[in-house]
């Protein structure tokens, strides 16, 4: 049977594109929170053509196709699926917005909850190997507790009294990071994922969120917030380890707008209580305006990845526990970044 000149050029541009799945598109696109024409300048075409794969009337290149993939941040492989594998969390998410639960989560938050599950994995296991000792302050609550004996605790832990009650937030903030990471509490702060300053964090997704563990807790705040609301979520986080409990949050410390009694605003009450005190200066501190990430470029990756974490990589690598590559990985820098890091350091 002779097949014409003109099926076989058919067939061959056929067999050029990429036979993509509209629904993992669709999926991929959702899940980046980019629109049409966001992935149209992105793979250099138009809003109509991305329409139209998302119809399954037209399909992309390959070259199209992994740009896609690229800007969507999902395996280039994830496109030609029926089936979109399960995207859960590894962690509780508790932030809610009126009322209702998140249907939804950001590349951008899901790569900074499993970056900083990476570090906790790896000074978890080290600090283990090493015979350190576990935490006191993970678990010596109960969510149970009264909202007076967790916020007394949690103040007496953290020393919260010695304390300078006046002066600026960030330094009030500063005294509490460090009061925090001598109680073994590995305090990250960050408004961008990794060191790409190009994917900045959205306050209006999350706050902070905290990572349980006996040897290495974690707390992460969003550091594109107010110092004043960094200040409320690091107790309030702070809570969440104190009784033994990873989670994400979005509270912005209003105690007024509590309604009902459960994990989340518990600890919301409690954050609220610990700094009863400080009421007068959280009302002057909510005029300070939220600044960008400044300073000293090696400061900064300090502050990303927590003083004290940071200085267990580095000791670790001088050590020869760890090496260079991998501390770089941990880091999120270059491995040159750690010498000169280190340099400045220790």
């Amino acid at each position: 049977m002779m097949v014409s000149t003109q099926t076989k050029s058919v067939s061959l541009r056929y067999a050029e594109k990429a036979q993509i799945e509209p629904d993992a598109l669709r999926w991929a696109m959702e899940r980046s929170r980019i629109d049409a024409n966001d992935l149209a300048k992105s793979v250099g075409t138009s809003h109509k053509v991305i329409t139209s794969w998302l119809e399954g009337t037209r399909k992309p290149s390959f070259r199209q196709a992994r740009l896609a993939a690229n800007r969507t941040r999902i395996p280039f492989g994830f496109l030609f699926l029926r089936s979109i594998p399960p995207d859960s969390l590894p962690i509780p998410d508790f932030r809610v917005v009126s009322g209702t639960e998140y249907e939804n989560i950001s590349v951008d938050l899901r790569d900074v909850i499993h970056s900083t599950l990476r570090k906790q994995s790896w000074l978890s296991e080290y600090l283990e190997m090493m015979d350190a000792e576990e935490s006191d302050f993970v678990g010596a609550g109960n969510i149970s507790d009264s909202v007076d004996d967790l916020a007394i605790g949690i103040s007496s832990a953290l020393r919260l009294s010695t304390i300078i009650r006046h002066g600026k937030p960030e330094d009030y903030l500063r005294s509490l990071v460090q009061q925090s990471e001598q109680m073994g509490i590995n305090v990250l702060r960050s408004g961008i994922v990794g060191n790409n300053t190009s994917r900045g964090l959205d306050v209006n997704e999350f706050r902070g969120f905290a990572l349980s563990d006996k040897y290495a807790p974690f707390v992460f705040l969003n550091n594109a917030d107010s110092k004043r609301a960094q200040i409320f979520t690091l107790i309030h986080e702070a809570c969440h380890l104190w009784c033994k409990q990873s989670g994400i949050s979005d509270t912005i410390g209003n105690i007024d707008s509590l309604s009902s009694e459960n994990y989340e605003t518990k600890c919301n009450r409690v954050a609220a209580e610990v700094l009863v005190p400080d009421t007068d200066l959280f009302h002057h501190w909510k005029k300070t305006k939220v600044t960008t990430e400044r300073g000293n470029y090696y400061t900064n990756i300090i502050v990303r990845n927590g003083r004290l974490f940071t200085k267990t990589v580095l000791n670790a690598t001088l050590n020869q526990h760890l090496s260079l590559r991998n501390a770089a990985t941990l880091l999120e820098i270059t491995p040159s970044q750690v010498i000169n890091l280190s340099d400045r350091f220790l």
